[in-house]
C-alpha cells in the first residue's frame, strides 16, 4: 500500500516534464533536501540507510527575490531591469538502503508557481513543472554512530528550457562530495565538501549570462536535539563557487551562500517534520532574500534483507558466570501497544523451539525491555514493561517453564545503543534482551 501510494504522489510530481524559465534553476539552489532524511535537511552526514530500509520524502519552499537584475546599455551599469518574483517549489524524495553502508536516491524537484513583476521581454515562463532529476549514491567508508566518512555522487539531468545559466540542450552535471560527521558535546556536526562538474550547452543569445563553469561546492551543518519533546534544531551553511569568472550582466554574484536554521520533529517512529527558513549570505545565484520551507520524511522497512530475530552473545555476570543472552532486535508488537504483531509470532516460536532442547537446564530467565525515545520517559517505561511481560507470558505459556523462573523488567527509553534522531537508530532502540541462566 505504500508503495502504491509512493507511485501516485511520483506520478503527480513528474506529469509534466519541462519548466521554461530564463533564470532559475533548481540546481542552481542551495536548497536541495537529502534523500535518506538522516540527521539535517540539505547536508549530509556519513550515516546511510540500512539494508532494504525506505525513506519518502516531501519538502516545499517559498524563496522571494530569487531573479537578478539585468543591466542594460553599454557603460550604464546603473541601468537595470528590475526583477521581482516569488517561487513556490517542491522536492519528491525517495531512498533506499541496498546494503551494508550502501544507499540510493532520486528526487524530483518541481516548481509549482512562479511570479514575476517587470520581466519586459526577457522570455517566455510556464509556472510549473519538473525542474529536473537528480540521482544519487552514498557509500560509507568508516564510522558509527557518533562518526563517520562517507563519499557521495550526484548526477543532475536538467529538465528546464531556456535557462541561461545551463545553457540550450546541457549535458549532466556530476557532483562527487565528501561527507565527515562527528559528535561534541550533544551536538552532531557535519562537514561536505566537494566538485561540480558541469556540462554547459549553447549560450543563449540576448540574455547576457554564460553557463555557469565547474563549481566548488562545500556545507556544514549542525543539529542540537531535545530529546524531552523529540525536536532537533538545525542549523547548515551553504556554498557554491565558480571555478572560473564568466559574463554575468546582472546584479548577482555567481558564488552563492546561503544559511537554514529549522526544527525536525519526530512525530512517531516513522514519521518527521521538518520546518524552518533560510536567507542569502551573500547576493548570490539563485540565492533568495529569505525563503522558508516545510517537510516531511516517512521511513519504513527493511522491504528486504531482514534482520533475524536473535543475536546470540554471552556476558558475564559479577560472579564470573556466563549467562547466554539472546538480543531480539528486530521484535515486532503493534504500534504503541504490548501485543505481538503476527510477523513476530513465527520468529518467537522459532527461539522457543530452539531454547526447548535446554528447558530443564534453565534455572533463571531475565526479561529486558527498552524502547526509543519517541513520547514521554514515563510512557515508554510502562511500554517496555508490558513489553517485557508480553514476552515472559508467551515464554511461560509455549516454554513449560514456571513464571516464577522469569523476571522481566521495563527500561523504557534508557540505556540507548543507537542514535534516536533517526527511524533505523529507533528501531535498534527498541529491544527486548533474554539473559538465560542455566
Amino acid at each position: 500500500m505504500r508503495i502504491k501510494i509512493a507511485l501516485v504522489i511520483l506520478f503527480v510530481f513528474i506529469v509534466k516534464t519541462k519548466v521554461y524559465s530564463n533564470v532559475i534553476g533548481t540546481d542552481a539552489q542551495n536548497f536541495n533536501p537529502i534523500t535518506n532524511g538522516i540527521d539535517f535537511v540539505t547536508v549530509h552526514s556519513s550515516k546511510t540507510l540500512e539494508q532494504g530500509i525506505v525513506n519518502a520524502g516531501i519538502f516545499f519552499n517559498y524563496a522571494v527575490n530569487t531573479f537578478p537584475v539585468f543591466r542594460t546599455g553599454t557603460g550604464a551599469a546603473n541601468q537595470t531591469t528590475a526583477i521581482n518574483d516569488t517561487l513556490t517549489a517542491g522536492d519528491f524524495n525517495i531512498g533506499l538502503g541496498l546494503m551494508k553502508n550502501w544507499e540510493i536516491g532520486l528526487s524530483f524537484p518541481v516548481i509549482y508557481n512562479q511570479t514575476v513583476e517587470n520581466s519586459l521581454n526577457l522570455g517566455r515562463f510556464e509556472n510549473s513543472g519538473i525542474t529536473e532529476v537528480r540521482v544519487n549514491t552514498k557509500y560509507r567508508f568508516a564510522g558509527n554512530d557518533f562518526w563517520g566518512l562517507a563519499a557521495i555522487l550526484t548526477v543532475n539531468f536538467n529538465k528546464i528550457e531556456n535557462n541561461p545559466y545551463v545553457g540550450e540542450d546541457p549535458g549532466p552535471i556530476v557532483n562527487i562530495e565528501v561527507a565527515v560527521n562527528t559528535e561534541i558535546s550533544d551536538i552532531n556536526i557535519a562537514f561536505n565538501v566537494g566538485h561540480r562538474w558541469r556540462s554547459p550547452g549553447t549560450k543563449i543569445p540576448g540574455i547576457g549570462i554564460d553557463p555557469i563553469p565547474n563549481q566548488v561546492i562545500s556545507s556544514v551543518a549542525a543539529a542540537y536535539r531535545f530529546a524531552s519533546i523529540d525536536t532537533n534544531i538545525i542549523f547548515e551553511l551553504l556554498s557554491a563557487i565558480p571555478s572560473q569568472e564568466t559574463a554575468n550582466a546582472t546584479d548577482r554574484e555567481l558564488s552563492a551562500y546561503e544559511m537554514l536554521l529549522g526544527a525536525k520533529h519526530d512525530v512517531n517512529t516513522n514519521t518527521s517534520l521538518h520546518v524552518g527558513m533560510g536567507a542569502e549570505i551573500t547576493h548570490g545565484t539563485a540565492t533568495p532574500d529569505w525563503r522558508v520551507y516545510a517537510g516531511m520524511n516517512y521511513a519504513f522497512g527493511p522491504v528486504f534483507g531482514k534482520k533475524g530475530v536473535t543475536v546470540i552473545s554471552v556476558e558475564s555476570d559479577d560472579n564470573g558466570y556466563s549467562p547466554e543472552v539472546i538480543s531480539l532486535t528486530d521484535l515486532k508488537f503493534n504500534f504503541g501497544k504490548t501485543i505481538i504483531a503476527d510477523e513476530s509470532i513465527i520468529e518467537l516460536e522459532e527461539l522457543v523451539n530452539t531454547l526447548r532442547a535446554d528447558a530443564k537446564l534453565i534455572k533463571k530467565i531475565e526479561i529486558e525491555g527498552y524502547t526509543d525515545s519517541v513520547g514521554s520517559a514515563n510512557y515508554n517505561q510502562k511500554l517496555s514493561q508490558g513489553r517485557s511481560d508480553t514476552i515472559k507470558k508467551f515464554l511461560v505459556d509455549n516454554l513449560g517453564i514456571d513464571a516464577d523462573q522469569i523476571v522481566s523488567t521495563g527500561y523504557g527509553e534508557e540505556f540507548p545503543i543507537a542514535d534516536n534522531a533517526n527511524y533505523q537508530g529507533r528501531a535498534t532502540n527498541r529491544r527486548v534482551n533474554l539473559k538465560i541462566f542455566k
